[in-house]
Formats: C-alpha cells, sequence, structure tokens
C-alpha cells in the first residue's frame, strides 16, 4: 500500500504582512501629500509673478510714452485687459495709479493664498522704474512669497 503525504504550502499573504504593507503605504502619504501641497502653491506663486512680468513690460512701455506719468494708467490704456481677468491660480491683477509716478499693482491669488503688491515708482533722472514687492506677513503666501518680496503687517 502505498501512502500520500499531503504536504500544505502556505499560499498568499497574512493578515499581519498586509496590515505592514498598509502602514507604509500610509506613512508615505503623509509625507507626500503636504509636499505636493507646497509644490502646487509654489506654481501658483510661480503663474502671479510670470503674469506680473508681462505687468511690469507694459507699465514700463506705458511710462516711456507717457514721461513718467501714471495717472491715466488703466487696464485699458495698458493693453492688460487679457492679463487682468486672472487664470486658473490668479484671481485678479489689478493696477491702480498712486500719485503721478507711482502705481500699484495687486495680484490677487485663488483659494484665499493672499495678495502679492508690486509698487512701481518711475524715476525722472534715469527713467527706470524701481519695482518693490510686498505681501501681507499674515497670509498664507507667506511661505511661498518670491525671495524679493518682503513681509508688511496689514
Amino acid at each position: 500500500m502505498t501512502m500520500f503525504i499531503k504536504i500544505y504550502t502556505k499560499s498568499g499573504f497574512s493578515l499581519v504582512e498586509l496590515m505592514i504593507v498598509i502602514a507604509i503605504i500610509g506613512i508615505l502619504t503623509s509625507i507626500a501629500i503636504p509636499s505636493y501641497q507646497n509644490t502646487i502653491n509654489k506654481a501658483k506663486i510661480l503663474e502671479a509673478t510670470t503674469l506680473m512680468h508681462k505687468v511690469r513690460l507694459s507699465i514700463n512701455e506705458y511710462a516711456l510714452f507717457h514721461h513718467g506719468t501714471f495717472t491715466n494708467a488703466t487696464a485699458d490704456t495698458l493693453n492688460l485687459t487679457h492679463v487682468t481677468d486672472g487664470t486658473k491660480y490668479v484671481k485678479s491683477i489689478i493696477t491702480h495709479p498712486i500719485d503721478t509716478h507711482t502705481i500699484d499693482v495687486l495680484v490677487t491669488l485663488n483659494d484665499n493664498l493672499g495678495t502679492l503688491t508690486y509698487k512701481g515708482e518711475y524715476f525722472l533722472q534715469n527713467g527706470r522704474i524701481k519695482w518693490q514687492c510686498h505681501f501681507d506677513n499674515n497670509s498664507p503666501i507667506a511661505n511661498y512669497a518670491p525671495k524679493n518680496c518682503t513681509a508688511s503687517q496689514a
């Protein structure tokens, strides 16, 4: 008589192994999601500064043809209506002449990130505009603002 011995082999994963894999995935996700959100917010700021570059070029051109005066500078006269309506990440760009030789440009971001304020001051001596960037220190944009921007208390 021939005896057959049945050998049982283990197939599949045990519950402990599956729980370890799920724990590892959870840890990796908890690290990756905030990093991803930071990258998205930096991209939003980058889009705002890229749009601001177009606005600065238009304002520089306007200052050149109007001897450095900004009293009548609007989105229409600066030919910026296509930029000031906003984009996916930028809610609006508003130009606001402060006085004859100074103009403010407010770049407001979506998702309540905040506003970047660019102040352009025209200097008659050399015919150039000096730009300064500010943001509210208490807004979320403070974590992602460009290096040339300074915090201000609102």
